[in-house]
């Protein structure tokens, strides 16, 4: 097994400001996905993935080169947030999965496919597709509403958004994999919102 794709933990940050319509945008273009004519005999690329969030404080967009450590999303308690998360492999996206730990300050709503797998296990809540391998396709995608219950006052929330996407492996179901963790931080209004920098 491959390890993992890292390159989003050693470099800069290189994060998009965008409006709703502009992610909409994105969004569709993600999900115009391609049928993988076959899957290769080889395939040692780690797939891609985009994650776009909009909602008070701003409207982001992250991808796997995204420095995470070093970055964190502070979001206001009690309003409500939309979001779309595309991962790509030209060999076909076997796993895709979103989730939200813990997740019990947030409700999640407006899924779209419906049909995606939504489990909660222990304080982590994770919204699964899975690609067919008799018809991969080149990326698969979850877009939706996060709906963050408010806080009681003076508090704040540490939490992270999952992200994970593993692609076939080619023939010889070698997988390779990508994944980040965004970290969360829910705040009362007259905080800071949006994205920053972690010393």
């Amino acid at each position: 097994m491959k390890k993992p794709h890292s390159k989003f933990s050693i470099k800069q940050a290189a994060l998009t400001v965008l409006s709703w319509p502009l992610l909409l945008m994105l969004l569709f273009i993600g999900t115009t996905s391609c049928d993988v004519e076959e899957i290769p005999e080889v395939d040692d690329i780690p797939p891609t993935f985009t994650f776009s969030i909009s909602g008070p404080g701003g409207a982001y967009s992250f991808n796997q080169d995204d420095d995470f450590e070093n970055l964190q999303l502070n979001i206001l308690a009690g309003a409500t947030y939309r979001f779309a998360f595309i991962g790509s492999d030209e060999g076909g996206v076997s796993i895709h999965e979103f989730s939200i730990a813990p997740y019990d300050n947030f409700n999640l709503s407006d899924l779209v496919p419906s049909t995606a797998n939504d489990e909660v296990i222990g304080l982590s809540r994770s919204i699964r597709q899975l690609g067919d391998r008799s018809d991969p396709k080149t990326s698969l995608t979850l877009s939706g509403q996060i709906e963050v219950l408010p806080l009681g006052s003076n508090e704040s929330l540490s939490t992270e958004i999952g992200l994970y996407v593993r692609d076939f492996g080619g023939a010889s179901r070698d997988y390779n994999s990508t994944s980040a963790r965004l970290q969360i931080l829910l705040v009362n209004e007259g905080s800071p919102l949006g994205l920053i920098n972690l010393p």
